[in-house]
């Protein structure tokens, strides 16, 4: 049983395209077709440590069952935060996430963008 991490969207179609096939496969029907199709997942990159679990179809996932040791020291003022990561984790390389990448949304057809357009 996955208990946390993205695991959880395991089942569930990888682009738009495979659920737009899915959609398809439960013709005909109505409104209620959307309502048992699991949505798209679009996951890539992400670490995982201590146990969490990525998503079945992750690309360039970062698994590691160590735990992240985490230290909140506070002097004179100031907060320090102090986390120690696994090996590997300095090395995990992956392309910035842009407005271009993230596409459209689905629901309102529309581009990620400023407000101002």
């Amino acid at each position: 049983m996955i208990t946390y991490g993205t695991g959880v969207y395991d089942g569930h179609p990888a682009s738009f395209e495979e659920y737009l096939d899915a959609v398809h496969a439960a013709m005909p029907g109505d409104v209620d077709i959307f309502f048992s199709l699991k949505n798209p997942v679009y996951l890539r990159d992400n670490v995982y440590l201590n146990g969490a679990q990525p998503y079945e179809r992750e690309s360039n996932a970062l698994v590691d069952a160590a735990s992240a040791d985490l230290a909140i020291t506070e002097s004179d003022g100031a907060v320090t935060v102090t986390i120690t990561l696994p090996d590997g984790f300095a090395e995990h390389r992956f392309p910035v996430v842009t407005t271009a990448a993230l596409g459209r949304v689905r629901m309102v057809d529309a581009d990620f963008e400023n407000p101002d357009g």
